[in-house]
């Protein structure tokens, strides 16, 4: 029998029990290196630990055992519309091949690649992040940059494709892609992210206390909040300055931990008046240590998919209180304080007011934690592997 009619006999719809041979293709490949790609790591070494075979394809990779990395040459990688179109380019061209040859079951593409079986919403719409970051009027002048073209050219081709399944992280995910590509719901699979709960969790309160002490020590027993992420302007620490600044409670302070230059917002406190109750962390790989000493974790973004660090916080029993445009903003309302508008400074100041009063923050705490851990990168790879099937199935 030749080589192609074997093909054509293989694996149909791959039982359960058998291992899959799984592609993901993300860009970086990398621990900590945004919510995107932490997700994508975590969620191969997940499938890993399930007994799959999983190959990931990658600009930038670093090297994770039992699991085959593949960097793909991209040229002019500092341009973003060269890099960009060049990785999906050369994505494209190794399925191709690793179909022909038979070595892969399913193709997951995390970042924006045509040609890929399922697609991971997980950097949402990018129409929608345009107009949610800049504004109507922002949106339409950048649409016509080589950058947000490319990206927008990406989104059309793959779900012109007209069998492509979308992994969707949220419902808002959801519903602002399906809003511009119609998708049938047999194609629509919501499968929001994980969270290491060995890391991430409530822990002893006086460690925590003393942690606290030990990055804050000349603040006494004030109540502290937390800004986490990077790309400060549109995860919304302007807003967050700003209802810092309007809250009743005058000695509450902020710790803001992210790569971004803090000079800049250094001067915006400074003109709010609230400069001395601000703390730049820097970039930090300890957030497991710093979530829980926070009283609660603000998070005011303009556009986020889904918003890892909430959930993670979630998982530290952290309050949270967040913008709606926060994809986890649904999963995690039963144990956080959402605000509607990302712009509201007076609505944000206010919740901050409230879990000033510890009584008003042990019941959210409590609500985050128990969500949270419905959500281990466990569970979530095990509702990926069932959509994983469904779709071979097809």
């Amino acid at each position: 029998m030749g080589r192609a009619a074997i093909r054509g006999l293989r694996r149909p719809g791959v039982p359960e029990g058998m291992r899959l041979r799984v592609a993901l293709i993300v860009e970086r490949f990398e621990p900590d290196a945004g919510g995107l790609e932490d997700a994508a790591w975590q969620t191969a070494r997940a499938l890993r630990d399930a007994g799959d075979a999983v190959t990931v394809l990658a600009r930038r990779a670093r090297p994770c055992s039992g699991i085959t990395c593949v960097e793909l040459p991209v040229q002019a990688s500092w341009w973003q519309p060269t890099r960009v179109l060049g990785f999906a380019a050369q994505a494209g061209r190794w399925l191709a091949k690793a179909r022909r040859d038979d070595r892969i079951d399913l193709a997951h593409a995390w970042n924006r690649v045509p040609g890929a079986d399922l697609f991971h919403g997980g950097e949402g719409s990018h129409a929608h992040y345009l107009v949610r970051t800049h504004g109507k009027r922002g949106a339409r002048w950048r649409r016509g940059s080589p950058r947000h073209a490319a990206i927008l050219a990406l989104e059309r081709r793959i779900f012109a494709a007209g069998n492509v399944h979308l992994q969707s992280v949220s419902p808002q995910v959801e519903r602002e892609l399906c809003e511009r590509f119609p998708l049938p719901a047999s194609r629509v699979h919501r499968v929001a992210y994980g969270v290491d709960l060995e890391r991430f969790q409530p822990g002893d309160a006086t460690k925590h206390a003393d942690f606290r002490a030990q990055l804050d020590p000349t603040s006494g027993q004030v109540p502290r909040f937390l800004f986490a992420g990077s790309g400060w302007r549109r995860k919304g620490l302007d807003t967050a300055l700003r209802a810092l600044a309007a809250m009743e409670h005058r000695d509450a302070r902020l710790w803001i931990a992210g790569g971004d230059a803090p000079a800049p917002w250094q001067r915006r406190a400074l003109q709010l008046g609230v400069e001395p109750r601000v703390q730049f962390l820097g970039r930090r790989s300890d957030l497991e240590r710093i979530y829980p000493a926070a009283d609660a974790l603000l998070f005011p973004t303009r556009y986020d998919a889904f918003g890892l660090v909430a959930l993670e916080a979630a998982a530290c029993a952290t309050p949270c209180v967040l913008s709606a445009t926060a994809g986890a903003a649904e999963l995690l309302a039963p144990g956080a304080c959402v605000v509607d508008d990302p712009e509201d400074v007076a609505g944000f100041a206010a919740a901050l007011d409230r879990l000033c009063d510890p009584a008003a923050r042990a019941p959210l705490a409590e609500a985050a934690h128990a969500i949270a851990s419905e959500h281990s990168w466990e569970q979530q790879t095990a509702r990926l592997r069932e959509v994983y099937r469904k779709r071979l199935a097809r």
